[in-house]
């Protein structure tokens, strides 16, 4: 289903903390089309999209939660947090003004690297930090240093709202012996970012690209290395706050439509009981097989969601994990000016989604399926996520331009 407005586009928001923490709530409204967003560190998905559909009078299907990804926030989301969404939720509906919209972007190469390698024989691994310091950017895989900032400014000139966005996993502050609660690297760079427009106070908000494979640098690098790299991504997030990139036409668009990534049949019962490693996943598909299931499932159905503005900015919300190329195949392929592939909205099911080309990799990222106990992907796999985000950004600007 594709929907456009008309009139004034109109947008509220807020924020609040939790411990160190902070969760964002947004809405974009133009005339009979309204769009929700919460944005948290929280994997908070379905109780946050009931209430902000309830408080918006909107269906569920047009709201977002989007997460940061961001591993260090130990403890879970506390029940006294409920409490202070509802608030937060609840002031939408008097905050809504008129704002107009730009946009930047800002290249930082030096945060990221894809931790999916390649040994000379073409067996794939999962590059650790200590092998990460060893080793070129040339032997490294691809990444998305793209820094971009949708910015929402009110009648006064002022930023209203800042749509931030970057690739990569938030591991610098983590620590598995002793865990902490802390902002990571992407909560400094918004308040970085934030800092910038003092004395206002605009609401920055953290979207996370395709990073299934690539992650920040200097995993459990402490507290202190994650507010240095945030302090570097703030500063290109502020550059990109900046640009001159003014959205004349800013019919707000929204649509939505269904992914199917099918599935592959379980490997023989010969191929399994040949295997060496008799893990837990090998010990599961045995059991199927046994009883002559080699297809314990057919399908998984993932949402695909985008949200544009005008002819000149797309977002494209993406569930779970996927790999860096199916952001960067959206992005390059798409039609509109500056598009934004977000992954982590609305669920982090099925976790980590690899390309067609990743089929048959044994690396735990590719080959999620063996932690997760379910049969592998079949082609075209992930790829499928840009293919179906593509045909809708086309079908929605070919609806835009008529």
């Amino acid at each position: 289903m594709i929907q456009f407005g008309s009139g004034p586009l109109e947008v509220a928001c807020g924020s609040f903390a939790v411990g160190p923490l902070e969760t964002r709530v947004a809405a974009l409204r133009q005339g009979k089309v309204c769009v929700g967003l919460v944005n948290s560190d929280y994997e908070i998905f379905d109780d946050a999209r009931k209430h902000l559909a309830g408080v918006l009078g909107i269906p569920v299907e047009r709201t977002l939660c989007s997460v940061t990804n961001n591993i260090s926030r130990a403890g879970g989301w506390p029940e006294s947090a409920d409490r202070d969404l509802r608030k937060a939720l609840e002031k939408l509906p008097r905050q809504f003004r008129r704002v107009t919209v730009s946009y930047g972007t800002s290249e930082q190469d030096e945060l990221t690297f894809n931790r999916k390698a390649r040994r000379k024989n073409g067996a794939s691994y999962v590059v650790r930090e200590e092998d990460r310091k060893k080793m070129g950017k040339a032997k490294l895989g691809a990444i998305d240093p793209l820094a971009s900032v949708v910015r929402f400014d009110d009648d006064t000139g002022a930023p209203a709202l800042l749509l931030a966005h970057f690739t990569g996993r938030p591991v610098v502050s983590y620590n598995r012996e002793a865990p902490v609660v802390d902002p990571d690297y992407c909560g400094y760079a918004l308040q970085e970012l934030a800092k910038s427009f003092h004395p206002m106070a605009p609401v920055t908000v953290f979207l996370q690209g395709c990073a299934g494979d690539v992650s920040a640098k200097f995993l459990g690098g402490g507290v202190r290395k994650a507010k240095d790299m945030g302090r570097k991504l703030g500063k290109s997030f502020t550059e990109a706050a900046l640009g001159e990139h003014v959205v004349e036409e800013t019919t707000l668009g929204f649509g939505s439509a269904t992914a199917t990534l099918r599935y592959a049949p379980l490997p023989s019962l010969q191929e399994l009981e040949g295997n060496g490693s008799r893990g837990h996943w090998t010990e599961w598909a045995l059991e199927h097989v046994r009883n002559g299931v080699t297809m314990p499932e057919k399908e998984c159905k993932l949402e695909v969601q985008a949200l544009t503005i005008g002819s000149d900015v797309a977002f494209v919300f993406l569930p779970a994990e996927p790999f860096v190329g199916i952001g960067l195949t959206i992005r390059e392929r798409s039609p509109y000016g500056l598009t934004i592939p977000v992954s982590c909205t609305n669920s982090m099911d099925p976790r980590f989604i690899g390309q067609a080309k990743d089929l048959g990799d044994v690396d735990w990222l590719s080959a999620f399926y063996l932690e997760a106990l379910k049969q592998p992907y079949a082609k075209p796999a992930g790829d499928m996520l840009a293919f179906k985000a593509l045909q809708l950004l086309n079908e929605m600007k070919g609806t835009t331009v008529r």
